[in-house]
């Protein structure tokens, strides 16, 4: 005990130390942004809001305070996070140290959390940009995405009730044939239920703004687990386990197929992990491994939960589902369902699309940037070393941007009467600058095919309770890193016994 408190003063006391030689510095340049007034010694460590930060850090528009002498900062504004994170990305697109997820959990391995600049980071991105990188490069899983799509939609029409498990199954299956070329073997795949383990503990180690207590005192780690206030070393534990799995697992599953077909002089099936470890310059194993790994990461949890926001909307605006509906039977018709061909001729249901994005931002407040160097901006010093949140529910929520912001509108995206549409949320919802979500198109594929079938063949509409009262779902979200619409009910049913006949015609 006496050991943990030595550590703890020691600490409180250099950073008290690094905050007021900080303070000091920048009054002799330039001003800090305003923000909160913070208290001796922690700064504005109590400020920071664990529940539904998003919202808070709306309400403080952009504020700065410093918390054990780490500057941060708070972005609520699109055209601020524009000029900084994309115009001055070359000094924007670091990530800071992140001890709990990055050293003791292991998520520094992956593509979200690797330091900018360095030979691991350029050559993920290379690889990512190569596979998916391009409307053209995500076209050659088109048909991947189709009949998956289509084996989504028999499991809603068989179990409506269960549409949200089916969307995780259906996208999951997805992310690994893609990365891996591995096909999900039944309803408990080995697999699938050690990477749902893990992006839960993502969830969870990525949800806590305030952070770990070791995320603020790093020496922490060092304290053996007996010590008051060192439980977090258990949970990182028990978490990093799950996490090396979810990288060993599905790559051993690629090792082997490529062995056992070299003997037999066949080849690997394609995907992005065979491509990687077959190219002219075959990517060093521990990184293929963790490319391959940040594919799953970064796409299925985030797609789902878009998805997920799509069944509320629908739900809860009635009148979205009918434009969208009566757009696609002028478009399509009743004989068949759509297909990615389609797409150009059905912009309601990509503004329908584009609105689900907006309204329900997959991640309120995108991973840290961390600032190498020092920067002013707006006549105010960004001090290097500043860790940068965006918060993009904010700038997708804007009433200078948008018109009701808090209203399910997808004609605002449209041109009518000579008013331009509004601003395109993915100039935010996918992150900024070289921190840009590398597989943006290839979500944006699963997405919109899988609206534009599910809108094809079902209605969906309020539950009835046993009292024959309709259910109006919650529009409350959970917390976390990534977030998901509260579980809800709703009613699907196919639309006629045509689109019924035509989901169990649907190949495969």
């Amino acid at each position: 005990m006496c050991l943990f408190l030595f550590f703890a003063v020691l600490v409180l006391s250099a950073s008290s130390f690094l905050a007021l030689r900080s303070v000091l510095k920048v009054r002799t340049r330039a001003p800090l942004p305003p923000g909160p007034q913070g208290l001796p010694l922690v700064g504005n460590v109590l400020d920071i809001p664990s529940s539904y930060p998003h919202k808070v850090f709306a309400e403080w528009k952009y504020k700065y305070g410093t918390i054990f002498g780490k500057p941060y900062i708070i972005i609520n504004d699109l055209d601020i996070a524009t000029e900084l994170l994309e115009r001055r990305s070359a000094l924007y697109s670091d990530r800071p140290t992140m001890c709990m997820a990055g050293e003791l959990v292991g998520w520094d391995h992956s593509l979200a959390l690797q330091r900018f600049g360095k030979p691991r980071f350029r050559e993920f991105r290379k690889h990512f940009f190569h596979m998916f990188g391009t409307h053209t490069s995500v076209a050659r899983f088109r048909p991947l995405l189709q009949n998956q799509s289509a084996v989504l939609l028999k499991n809603i029409l068989t179990m409506p009730a269960a549409f949200s498990e089916s969307v995780r199954n259906s996208i999951g299956a997805i992310m690994l044939k893609s990365a891996y070329g591995y096909d999900v073997q039944g309803e408990h795949d080995p697999i699938v239920e050690v990477v749902e383990r893990a992006m839960r503990d993502f969830a969870e180690v990525f949800g806590k703004t305030d952070g770990y207590l070791v995320d603020y005192i790093p020496w922490l780690k060092y304290l053996p687990e007996r010590c008051p206030g060192v439980s977090f070393k258990r949970k990182a534990r028990a978490f990093a386990r799950t996490f090396q799995a979810m990288g060993q697992l599905p790559f051993d599953f690629v090792t082997k197929q490529i062995a056992a077909l070299t003997q037999e002089q066949g080849t690997a099936e394609p995907c992005f992990l065979s491509n990687v470890l077959a190219g002219d310059k075959p990517a060093e194993l521990h990184n293929a491994k963790w490319a391959a790994a940040s594919i799953y990461a970064g796409g299925a949890d985030t797609t789902v939960s878009l998805m997920q926001t799509f069944f509320l909307v629908m739900t809860l605006f009635p009148s979205a589902q009918r434009k969208a509906q009566a757009e696609i039977d002028l478009v399509i018709g009743s004989e068949r369902l759509p297909c990615f061909d389609d797409r150009n001729d059905l912009p309601y249901v990509d503004a329908l699309l584009k609105e689900c994005l907006r309204w329900g931002p997959v991640a309120p407040i995108a991973l840290p940037h961390r600032l190498m160097r020092d920067d002013v901006y707006d006549g105010y010093l960004l001090p290097e070393g500043s860790v940068i949140w965006a918060n993009i529910w904010a700038m997708l929520h804007d009433s200078d941007k948008y018109d009701s912001p808090e209203e399910f509108i997808p004609d605002r995206f449209l041109s009518s009467c000579g008013k331009e549409p509004e601003q395109d949320p993915g100039v935010a919802v996918f992150g900024f600058g070289r921190r840009i979500c590398p597989g943006l198109h290839l979500a944006i594929e699963i997405a919109w095919i899988q609206i534009a079938l599910v809108l094809a063949v079902f209605d969906i509409s309020k539950a009835i309770d046993e009292c024959g009262e309709e259910i109006t779902p919650t529009t409350e979200y959970t917390q976390g890193g990534i977030v998901h619409p509260v579980p809800f009910r709703c009613m699907i049913k196919p639309r006629s016994a045509q689109a019924g006949a035509l989901v169990l015609a649907a190949q495969p």
